[in-house]
Formats: structure tokens, C-alpha cells, sequence
């Protein structure tokens, strides 16, 4: 049987004070019981204070290690319950296509005849520096989206793709 009895708040119900000391007193007490010994055991403050932040107390706190770690499992569960290595990997994918398609364009426009040499010149000298700046994107999808939206594109379909993603 149950010593408590939950209904809706009216304004009736006493809450009792809390004090920080009551929520925190073990933990503190624990703590601080804990760096006493080892300081009483000859080890340096700084090297006791690190070895608590890093790996915890290990009865009561928990360390830097332990919550990275936590991090990372709730990461991975995050992950494979929404599926996001899916959507980066269609993006990734779309990416690449925008990229071949821009490729494609340019080595299209090479092979078409031009009106003058000076053009030629000029349109070639464009297109290697396009292709260069194509062959230093980023590998990640949001470097290569950052660097893509400064791009000027030559081959409309491409551009096309990239605004539509």
C-alpha cells in the first residue's frame, strides 16, 4: 500500500522545503571522504581532483569517461532509430551526382567548337579552375554543400540539382 496520493494541483497542498545540503549531503560527504583518503594516502591534490573529473567516484559519481561513453550509445540508438545514416547517405549521393553532372557539362563544352581562340582560351582556363575547385571539396556532405553554394556553376542541370537538394 502506497503512502502517497497524487491528484490535481488546487492550492491545498503543502510542499516541504528542501535544502540543498539534504540532496546533496551523501554525494558531498562521499566526495569529500574520498579525496581525504587519498590525500591522506600521500597523492597530490591536482592528481586526486583529475582522477575524480575523468573517471568519477566509484561508489556515487560518475566520470568523464562514463558519460562519453553514454553519449555515444544514446548517439548510435539516436541514429538507428530515425535512420540518419540513410538520409546522409542519399544526400552524399545526390551530392556526387551534382558534382559528375557538372563534370559532364564542362568536358561537353571543351569538346564543342569555339567561334575564336581567345574564347577557347578563355572558356579553358575557366574550366580548369572550375574542375579544380571540384577536385577540393570537402568529403563530409555539409563541407561540400558549404563549398557548393559559393560554386559558380557551368552546367545548368547541375546547378538545377543542387538547388532542388
Amino acid at each position: 500500500m502506497s503512502a502517497f496520493v497524487y491528484r490535481n494541483w488546487d492550492g491545498s497542498q503543502r510542499l516541504e522545503p528542501f535544502d540543498a545540503d539534504d540532496l546533496l549531503g551523501a554525494v558531498a560527504d562521499d566526495l569529500l571522504g574520498a579525496v581525504a583518503d587519498d590525500l591522506l594516502a600521500g597523492e597530490d591534490l591536482e592528481d586526486v581532483l583529475s582522477r575524480l573529473m575523468r573517471w568519477g567516484h566509484p561508489e556515487r559519481l560518475e566520470g568523464l569517461q562514463e558519460l562519453l561513453e553514454r553519449l555515444r550509445d544514446a548517439r548510435r540508438r539516436n541514429l538507428e532509430r530515425h535512420q540518419l545514416n540513410s538520409v546522409v547517405d542519399d544526400i552524399q549521393k545526390r551530392l556526387e551526382d551534382v558534382v559528375n553532372t557538372e563534370r559532364s557539362g564542362i568536358e561537353e563544352r571543351k569538346q564543342r567548337p569555339a567561334p575564336n581562340e581567345q574564347l577557347r582560351e578563355a572558356f579553358d582556363k575557366m574550366a580548369s579552375e572550375r574542375e579544380q575547385k571540384l577536385n577540393e571539396l570537402p568529403d563530409d556532405p555539409a563541407g561540400k554543400i558549404r563549398e557548393l553554394q559559393q560554386y559558380e556553376f557551368i552546367e545548368p542541370k547541375a546547378q538545377e540539382k543542387f538547388q532542388e537538394l
